[in-house]
């Protein structure tokens, strides 16, 4: 780091809840595959929803205006997919309920609902995820 070169002392201030954040977005998701096909097992972690949360999306939702999310669901993009690594996008509470009635208990696709500008944005997501796949432990 440039503050450990230049002999600052650097102390980062811990994120506050964030676990509690993990495991609201890892119970909701669980909940709304509960509801879409009727099994709650999931495959992710509470650790994998934070990375997922933290690092692929930046804790922002991806429907405009792309601000932190203040109550973040995780939730598949594409219904025909499961709970995949490159297939679960962050959105506000409000656009979460959107997008689950619209697209996955319905049929429109997530492309023509979101537009093409937000379906760019979770292509380079899924985009960056899979190419740091391989780093990931």
């Amino acid at each position: 780091m440039l503050q450990q070169l230049a002999g600052f002392k650097t102390e980062p201030l811990p994120i506050k809840g964030q676990n509690r954040v993990a495991a609201q977005c890892h119970r909701a998701l669980a909940a709304a595959e509960q509801r879409l096909t009727g099994s709650n097992k999931m495959p992710l972690t509470e650790a994998d929803v934070l990375y997922l949360l933290e690092e692929v999306f930046r804790s922002r939702a991806v429907a405009p205006p792309l601000a932190v999310t203040q109550r973040p669901v995780m939730l598949r993009w594409r219904k025909d997919r499961g709970v995949e690594w490159d297939n679960l996008v962050i959105f506000e509470k409000d656009e979460a309920a959107r997008h689950e009635e619209l697209c996955l208990a319905g049929d429109a696709d997530p492309r023509e609902v979101w537009g093409r500008e937000v379906a760019e944005l979770v292509e380079r997501r899924f985009k960056e995820e899979r190419r740091v796949r391989a780093y990931r432990l």
